[in-house]
Order: C-alpha cells, then sequence, then structure tokens
C-alpha cells in the first residue's frame, strides 16, 4: 500500500520543494501555455499546432509525471537522483545557451540558478549530504 508521507528534515523539505517545483512548471506548460510562452518572452511559429502540442506533451507531461511520481513515492533517494539530474542537466543547458547562443538576460541567469540549486538539493539529498 502507497502511504503519503511529508517530509520531516529540512533536507528533505529542500529536495522536495524540487519536485513540487517541477509539478507546478509542468501544469503551467501544460494547461496555460500561451501565457507561459508569453512570461518567458518566446514565440513559436507554427501554424498547425505542432509546437504548442510539444510544450502540452513532453514538456509539460514530463515534468507533471515526474514531479508526482517524486511527491508520491517519497523518501526514495534514486526518485531524486532522477530529478536532480534532470534539474542538472537542464541547468548545463541554459548555460550552454547563454555561451553559444548568446541569450545573456537576467531571466536567463536567474532561471539557471534556480535550476541548479533545485538539482543541488534533490541529489545533495539522495547521497545524504544534506538532512
Amino acid at each position: 500500500m502507497i502511504e503519503f508521507v511529508l517530509p520531516q528534515t529540512n533536507g528533505e523539505w529542500l529536495a522536495w520543494v524540487s519536485a513540487v517545483y517541477l509539478v507546478i512548471n509542468g501544469l503551467l506548460k501544460m494547461l496555460l501555455p500561451g501565457q507561459w510562452i508569453n512570461f518567458n518572452k518566446m514565440r513559436i511559429i507554427d501554424d498547425n499546432g505542432h509546437g504548442m502540442a510539444m510544450l502540452r506533451g513532453p514538456l509539460g507531461g514530463g515534468n507533471i509525471g515526474l514531479g508526482l511520481a517524486v511527491l508520491v513515492l517519497h523518501p526514495q533517494p534514486l526518485l531524486y537522483i532522477a530529478i536532480g539530474g534532470m534539474f542538472a542537466f537542464m541547468a548545463i543547458g541554459r548555460f550552454i545557451s547563454i555561451i553559444v547562443d548568446r541569450a545573456i538576460s537576467i531571466q536567463n541567469w536567474i532561471s539557471l540558478i534556480i535550476e541548479a540549486l533545485l538539482g543541488f538539493f534533490a541529489v545533495a539529498y539522495a547521497f545524504g549530504l544534506i538532512r
């Protein structure tokens, strides 16, 4: 039987917040893609809806699915390693874009810092670096 358990320690709370952020971000991408695009100062040049489908499906749905799995199956360290790795590579990809694509903006730097911190919190909890 699966039982929903809230985090007990500060380390658990920090890691758990990573999963909550992922679910909220996924819900915004899935349910409000137009507003998400406008907030992030993006545009989709697409006549057949493929761009919106990509935003709602793989990006929104994937974030929701992984985030909910972590929240429901808390405190499984392997899930926190998965979510931490995901955030780490999101931050790496954003950093590459800042350097290579010259996507230098305060919004990108803030997002990079948030993604790096959320990834660190999840992985640090999974490996016992924070309790």
